[in-house]
């Protein structure tokens, strides 16, 4: 089952592949270019689909929410990223959002299949069912983050477009600074409560089991869980109790995804025991 898995995601990450192509080619291309909206949505669901029969694969491979090792860690957070993303694009009609989110979909996915061999595996204290009940919001949260992350990148680019005057295609197809600001509002107000639910859940747990020692607060991901949802506690309140806006809210909100992809990734290596090895 986990050789169908790869299979499968293998696929879903084609798929993705063809996804940014098609977006990229839309919001670059002249009026009468052959790129199109519809065309990159059927692809990207394609794509998601092939990806959630890759999940199911390799859960049934492992009897265990597939978060066993990077691998299987980088294929579910991108589901929850393709997820979060296919929604807003249904819901708010978000052409331009795979163009700047879907490049960094398919660079996390080709690095994931590089661990499919050699990726270290789940210490074996942490397969446990709260472990999954802890992770799924967290996860959703982190798609949540990196769909404001993305359109932050496309508001300081509409901005940019506007500065310098470059009136070309892009600057036409992107939506306006306002629904943009607007959109990364919502979504961060989505990803935060996910974000404190998973984090609440994952201390009740350590606490109770004592899955990770006396010294738990000392973990790299702990702490790293801990410092991201700071991050995005001053966002919101810097958009809410100061009702702020613009340049600076705009990269807040992407320093906070670059700190997500950090507390995801970069502590993998960093300990034993809320990690991998």
């Amino acid at each position: 089952m986990h050789l169908i898995g790869e299979i499968l995601f293998s696929l879903a990450v084609l798929g993705y592949v063809g996804t940014a192509v098609c977006a990229l080619g839309y919001v670059v291309q002249s009026a009468t270019g052959g790129f199109t909206p519809r065309a990159g949505r059927l692809i990207a669901v394609w794509a998601f689909s092939a990806h959630t029969l890759a999940l199911i694969a390799l859960s049934a491979g492992s009897r265990n929410l597939p978060i066993t090792n990077v691998f299987e860690s980088i294929v579910l957070f991108l589901w929850c990223v393709a997820l979060v993303s296919i929604f807003a694009d249904c819901v708010y009609n978000l052409p331009t959002l795979n163009a700047f989110l879907m490049p960094l979909v398919v660079v996390l996915a080709v690095g994931a299949i590089g661990f499919v061999e050699r990726g270290p595996a789940l210490a074996p204290g942490l397969k446990k069912f709260w472990l999954a009940v802890h992770i799924a919001p967290i996860f959703l949260g982190y798609g949540a983050f990196a769909i404001a992350g993305a359109l932050s990148l496309m508001y300081l680019t509409q901005q940019s477009q506007l500065k310098s005057k470059a009136f070309g295609p892009l600057l036409s197809r992107l939506p306006s600074l306002e629904i943009l600001d607007r959109l990364s509002a919502r979504t961060v107000a989505v990803g935060f409560p996910l974000l404190t639910i998973g984090l609440i859940l994952g201390f009740v747990w350590v606490r109770t089991s004592g899955a990770l020692g006396e010294d738990w607060m000392m973990d790299w991901k702990v702490a790293g869980g801990v410092i991201t949802w700071l991050v995005y506690a001053v966002l919101l309140h810097v958009r809410v109790a100061r009702a702020r806006t613009g340049k600076l809210v705009a990269y807040l909100t992407l320093a906070g995804f670059l700190l997500v992809l950090f507390t995801f990734l970069g502590t993998f290596m960093l300990g034993e025991k809320h990690g991998f090895k």
